[in-house]
């Protein structure tokens, strides 16, 4: 794994291998090279709302072989740049942006819950390098969550005077009963010489909670390339009523269930969540 991030600083070009790019967006993210001739399109990967790039790593490491797999940290997460405003429109922004940095022609586009809803975002402005589009459990609809209440949560917690990590998670525990999504949460912290600090941008994402779980879409929206959407089983977050919009936005969209996993379902059942995956992009 090679860990880059691109900043606005100055126009000089750095190179990475094969890559080159130009210091002019603030996005981190991670490459495999294909290990085999890299005869395939790269698949660029985004994850969900407070997530980050490291929440891919072991199914990147399964995916690579034919292609290049980058996956890469959103606005406000990880070790990418903060901003005040975090839209879809905004993220897309920042896709193409490193797509066109990186010098990439072509290639595949996957994105799980709000990284699923960029990726769409990405898809239906119809570009000229997307190949293959894959949705992760997630419908292009608006919908309701409970993630201002995790945020509120997150907010409580003295982080920058708590000495331990499990100091932390006991106190969440009051709020957050889920030992695996407390888990899943306290990754985004960073020790500091005392206490820790968030990486996430708790407060810009708090701001911008309605228009992460908004999704708007125009008359002319639409893009007919090959399309896989993945589904959790066991999942509440795309519905038998969201099954007509997704075929109209995507005619030639399939869509698979992966039995025995909700949400996170690439977690939950990785295997079969790989299998799927390469075939679809292999096919």
């Amino acid at each position: 794994v090679r860990n880059h991030q691109l900043r606005c600083r100055d126009s000089r070009r750095h190179h990475h291998r094969s890559v080159h790019a130009k210091e002019v967006t603030d996005l981190h993210f991670e490459r495999l090279d294909a290990t085999d001739g890299g005869k395939q399109p790269p698949l660029l990967m985004l994850h969900g709302l407070l997530g980050s790039s490291t929440n891919w790593r072991s199914i990147a490491k399964r995916l690579v072989g034919g292609r290049a797999v980058i996956t890469l940290d959103a606005r406000n997460h990880g070790k990418s740049g903060h901003r005040p405003t975090m839209s879809y429109a905004e993220m897309a922004d920042d896709v193409e942006k490193l797509i066109g940095e990186l010098d990439i022609d072509e290639a595949d586009v996957l994105g799980h819950s709000m990284g699923g809803k960029t990726a769409m975002r990405c898809a239906l402005r119809k570009p000229v390098w997307l190949r293959k589009l894959v949705v992760v459990d997630i419908a292009p609809v608006p919908r309701s969550s409970n993630f201002t209440l995790l945020i509120n949560a997150l907010r409580s917690l003295p982080v920058t005077t708590s000495e331990t990590r499990q100091e932390l998670d006991h106190m969440l525990a009051e709020r957050i009963p889920q030992p695996a999504l407390r888990a899943f949460l306290l990754q985004n912290l960073e020790r500091q010489s005392r206490g820790f600090r968030w990486r996430i941008n708790l407060d810009a994402i708090a701001e911008q909670m309605n228009e992460l779980l908004d999704f708007d879409v125009g008359a002319q929206d639409q893009f007919e390339g090959p399309t896989l959407f993945v589904l959790g089983g066991d999942s509440e977050y795309v519905s038998n009523e969201h099954i007509p919009i997704i075929e109209h936005l995507f005619p030639a969209v399939r869509i698979t269930s992966i039995a025995s996993a909700g949400h996170w379902l690439h977690a939950e059942q990785p295997q079969r969540f790989v299998e799927v995956v390469d075939q679809f992009l292999l096919r």
